[in-house]
């Protein structure tokens, strides 16, 4: 994903753009439920799920994504950049996905 753009701070924040690129319903054999784009079921973090999510985006909407993001909180943001650089650890993964939960995104999911 190209950024070359410098993140704005915008009012209308777009948390269900967030949910969709980041939230999924999985139905496992034992397990319902909601889970985090990146992570398996064994926990392991993976990116191209993250990457097939973003890239199903227009540039308007990457853009926005970014923004909304960068609005919420900047170190959001700069994780979220890590990873769509895939150049993010699973530290930094798991560290990003509970800064989402602290935002909410979850729950615009249901």
């Amino acid at each position: 994903m190209e950024l070359n753009s410098s993140p704005i701070k915008i009012t209308k924040i777009n948390i269900k753009l967030i949910s969709n690129v980041f939230i999924e319903y999985r139905d496992y054999k034992f397990s319902n439920g909601f889970y985090f784009v990146g992570m398996d079921i064994k926990g392991n973090y993976i990116n191209k799920e993250i990457m097939d999510n973003v890239n199903k985006l227009s540039s308007v909407e990457k853009l926005e994504l970014l923004n909304s993001l960068y609005s919420l909180d900047e170190e959001l943001y700069t994780d979220a950049l890590k990873i769509l650089q895939n150049t993010a650890t699973k530290e930094e993964f798991f560290n990003f996905t509970k800064k989402l939960e602290k935002f909410g995104i979850m729950k615009y999911n249901w």
